[in-house]
């Protein structure tokens, strides 16, 4: 399959609405988990109307990469409304590395795409949707971008899952 094949196979379940994680999971066929990256994103005029926030309302903020292994699928910014959000939940979005999805999961999200485009090189994907509450309120607004790497377990018969079952082989054989 070429990227632009496995691309189109894969783009409808980013884009369909529900949380990413899983879709990811499912198409590498291995655990996902998020990795926090230090960032000072301030939250841009556009992302607080897009979560219909004033402009003194605070706004959280949270660049993780997602792997699978140690192999890097994804990045992604979030800017996200603390206040939408359980206590709880803004402890572990804070003190973790949970997915964002995970830990909103009972608020039922889902997802409108606002911006899916494809990229030359890498990476090769960007998606820009706002996380979308069960009450319909706006909860985050996240702008991902997908490596090429994630298509390889389409386009290569061995793809990422060999890379990721070699790397957790090396990781086990070291402790």
């Amino acid at each position: 399959m070429t990227v632009a094949g496995a691309l189109d196979r894969l783009v409808p379940d980013l884009t369909a609405g529900g949380l990413v994680t899983p879709v990811l999971e499912a198409w590498v066929g291995a655990p996902v988990r998020a990795e926090r990256v230090a960032a000072a994103l301030a939250p841009t005029t556009e992302v607080r109307e897009w979560l219909r926030v004033g402009a003194d309302a605070p706004i959280g903020c949270r660049r993780v990469r997602l792997l699978a292994g140690d192999v890097l699928l994804s990045e992604a910014d979030n800017w996200f409304v603390p206040d939408r959000l359980t206590p709880a939940m803004r402890q572990m979005l804070a003190a973790s590395d949970a997915p964002f999805g995970r830990v909103i999961a009972p608020l039922d999200p889902h997802r409108e795409t606002l911006a899916c485009i494809r990229l030359a090189g890498d990476p090769v994907l960007l998606i820009r949707a706002l996380v979308i509450g069960g009450d319909g309120g706006p909860l985050a607004l996240v702008e991902e971008r997908y490596r090429q790497v994630i298509i390889a377990s389409r386009t290569n018969t061995d793809g990422i899952l060999r890379m990721i079952s070699v790397l957790n082989q090396d990781i086990f054989k070291h402790t």
